[in-house]
């Protein structure tokens, strides 16, 4: 059986604009931040494992701790995305199903509590097989569980929790095991960052790690960040996949979209995000932002971080890190 992915396009990511005011903008860093979580399999087959990581940015010198943990069902955006059910409670469930209890073992919730965690698809495919069935022939499930759409995947929630300081955040991820026979999606990469500027920098200029690349103060510098390109110019990493519109038009094979997210610690980002949509954004443009360098009566320390987070529309999710120094 074939099945048919339906992700859409992000289209209302681009969109999004910077907040106003006197709040932060989204992509300036000034407290503790979980910026991104990736694992290096976003999709896993039957018997697969993915290590899990996250971009934390604690506020100065500060020690982070973490927690990490997984849950197929959980109770939604609403409820902080905490899971439905207790292991045991699933585990109870799983016995009562199979009147065999002890045949197939649920693995504890807990993930650990290192900068890192791992999941192991350790469950058989059949078990979120069986998932989807129950929902699709209308199943006892609970109001205040949130569905998954059961189209070949399964989405798994990853939840952490990070503490710094004395506060502490909690940011979801959501990796996909396949319980039938489709091609796995894999990360999309950044390749190098580089900065633009006709009085110091008038060709595009990598930012090396060491040294760092020094940058004048309070003035404009173009960014671009570099991706793998087919021979059309085309990002080589927006796979193609099977959508089918929500108008019911028919299924047809589109390409991912990819969205650039741009974090700063000082001064001000053309824009907060960026994205490849094909046809209709090219990569040139997505790749592609200006950055106003922080005066010093705004931002005192004399170097500053960026990061550009890359993810597509099927849970693909990377990123990239360089420090400049700032110039008087």
């Amino acid at each position: 059986m074939r099945s048919v992915l339906r992700f859409g396009p992000i289209v209302g990511l681009l969109g999004l604009a910077a907040c106003t005011g006197d709040f932060t903008p989204y992509n300036e860093i000034d407290r503790l931040r979980v910026l991104a979580i990736s694992a290096d399999k976003p999709w896993l087959a039957e018997g697969d494992s993915t290590r899990i990581e996250a971009l934390v940015v604690p506020v100065g010198d500060n020690t982070v701790t973490y927690n990490w943990s997984w849950c197929p069902l959980t109770q939604g955006s609403s409820k902080g995305y905490e899971c439905a059910f207790t292991r045991d409670e699933l585990q109870q469930q799983v016995d009562e199903a199979t009147m065999m209890p002890g045949l197939l073992r649920v693995p504890p919730f807990e993930l650990g509590t290192s900068s890192t965690a791992v999941y192991a698809y350790n469950l058989p495919a059949a078990f979120f097989s069986s998932v989807c069935s129950a929902i699709s022939m209308g199943g006892e499930i609970p109001d205040f569980v949130e569905l998954p759409a059961c189209d070949g995947t399964f989405p798994i929630t990853i939840r952490l929790t990070v503490t710094s300081n004395g506060e502490s955040l909690t940011a979801v991820k959501e990796i996909y095991v396949l319980y039938e026979d489709l091609p796995l999606n894999t990360n999309p990469t950044i390749n190098d960052l580089k900065v633009k500027r006709a009085e110091d920098y008038p060709e595009p200029t990598s930012v090396t790690e060491s040294p760092l690349l020094k940058l004048k103060r309070g003035v404009d510098y173009d960014l671009e960040v570099v991706v793998p390109l087919d021979a059309d110019g085309n990002p080589s990493q927006a796979e193609p996949y099977l959508y089918t519109p929500p108008d019911g038009s028919g299924e047809k094979t589109i390409k991912e979209t990819l969205v650039f997210t741009w974090f700063i610690e000082g001064g001000e980002m053309d824009r907060a995000r960026t994205g490849y949509i094909d046809p209709d954004v090219p990569i040139d443009e997505a790749r592609r932002n200006i950055w106003t360098t922080p005066k010093k009566v705004d931002y005192e320390r004399t170097t500053a971080r960026m990061f550009v987070v890359i993810q597509d529309n099927r849970k693909g999710t990377t990123w990239f890190a360089r420090t400049f120094e700032l110039e008087d």
